[in-house]
């Protein structure tokens, strides 16, 4: 690159100046596509403080380049623009979408009807869904009453989060706590998507797009 970048800056060279640009074209294309899938190699991995950190730094380095193109900088400022949002301890709200309690789950031998609600628990801030029956089994059941808990704080590092859902059949009350298989730990990322409770036999269903972190799609090149 360096010997093709010397050759264009000599004037009297004028024999091989459009194969010498098509090169430089190319490598620069090839750099810039190689920088970027950095970025998404890192965004593969969980959304905790560490791995955005590795996000940030892979994209604050992509933009920071010369000569190449920077093809995807619009979609890199966009991630740049959610992650700061974030560092501020951008406040987020969940929505519970539905409950599934499917039958042969150990809700559906012990109780009739119950009555169920759901909590999430981020940092030390708490919220429950109102309380909603459960007439009809392997049947997800929307509409749940205060659905929308709001008021999480997101903070960088690790964090105390949980998801919990509680059973009142009026003669007793049970209270599960989510699963999670293979991940262990429960992460912020969770709280958008199915949580799994009774080996999968009730299912919870969250939506939280705050935390989502913006799509980094496939790289386009601009040649």
């Amino acid at each position: 690159v360096e010997m093709a970048t010397d050759y264009l800056d000599h004037s009297e060279f004028i024999l091989h100046v459009d194969e010498v640009k098509n090169f430089l074209t190319s490598e620069y294309d090839s750099w810039d596509n190689q920088l970027y899938k950095e970025i998404t190699d890192e965004a593969d991995g969980p959304l905790d403080g560490n791995q955005l950190a590795k996000i940030k730094y892979r994209c604050d380095k992509y933009l920071s380049g010369t000569g190449r193109p920077v093809a995807m900088r619009a979609d890199v400022d966009k991630w740049l623009v959610w992650h700061a949002k974030l560092r501020s301890q951008m406040t987020f709200a969940v929505t519970l979408t539905s409950v599934t309690i499917k039958k042969g789950s150990k809700w559906d031998s012990r109780f009739y009807d119950p009555d169920v609600k759901v909590t999430v628990k981020v940092g030390k801030i708490v919220r429950s869904s109102g309380v909603k029956e459960i007439e009809t089994k392997d049947v997800a059941i929307l509409g749940f009453p205060e659905k929308e808990l709001i008021g999480f704080v997101w903070s960088q590092g690790d964090q105390d989060i949980q998801v919990s859902i509680t059973c009142d059949d009026y003669n007793s009350v049970e209270t599960l706590t989510a699963e999670l298989v293979p991940d262990k730990t429960f992460m912020i990322r969770h709280l958008n998507g199915t949580v799994i409770f009774d080996g999968g036999k009730i299912l919870v269903e969250l939506e939280c797009k705050a935390i989502v972190q913006p799509c980094l799609p496939t790289y386009r090149s601009v040649n």
